[in-house]
């Protein structure tokens, strides 16, 4: 119940900073009709940080990552696409690359979804339930992710509170945080 919450209070804050900046914009750009589009960065590259939780087994750790994002030069540049590389630590390594297509409706708000690829490792105990004499082993799954985030755009700067849901193998997780990113 407690990770709804998490989940519901991100969405809730999202959705009001929208509005808030999409008002904020309409008004600030409504005498001047050719600078009434939003912008962009045609490359724009992150630094993410935050935690991951995960609800099939009830755990929680933190998540670093990067991405990176191409706006595609076509429908008022709202499309992009890029990848994305995150590590989440825990008792569980896991390494995720996804393949990321990005819609931006308005302003700084984008929706995000995609494939993915994880390498997992997992320490296996060794006998009589210690560390000692256990193995480490690797798999490699795949799965999709579906998030948001909104970009406050600070000059070529941007800070962005950041909401995805993954759906690996038969595992799922929710990452949630802050991204740091630079655009040109």
């Amino acid at each position: 119940m407690k990770k709804i919450n998490y989940f519901i209070i991100c969405i809730a804050i999202s959705l009001f900073s929208t509005n808030a900046i999409s008002q904020h914009t309409e008004e600030e750009h409504s005498d001047h009709p050719s600078e009434k589009s939003h912008d962009f960065h045609k490359h724009h590259m992150s630094l993410f940080g935050g935690m991951t939780t995960n609800f099939t087994h009830n755990d929680n750790f933190l998540t670093i990552g990067l991405d990176y994002e191409y706006r595609l030069p076509f429908a008022h540049n709202k499309f992009g696409v890029g990848f994305g590389a995150e590590y989440d630590t825990g008792d569980t390594k896991e390494m995720l690359f996804e393949l990321l297509f990005i819609y931006h409706p308005v302003g700084g708000l984008k929706f995000v979804t995609g494939p993915m690829f994880a390498i997992v490792e997992e320490h296996v105990e060794g006998g009589h339930g210690t560390h000692e004499g256990g193995e480490t082993t690797t798999e490699n799954e795949f799965g999709f992710r579906i998030g948001s985030a909104y970009d406050f755009h600070i000059n070529k700067f941007t800070i962005s509170p950041t909401v995805n849901l993954d759906f690996i193998s038969q595992t799922t997780a929710m990452a949630y945080g802050v991204a740091f990113g630079f655009g040109l």
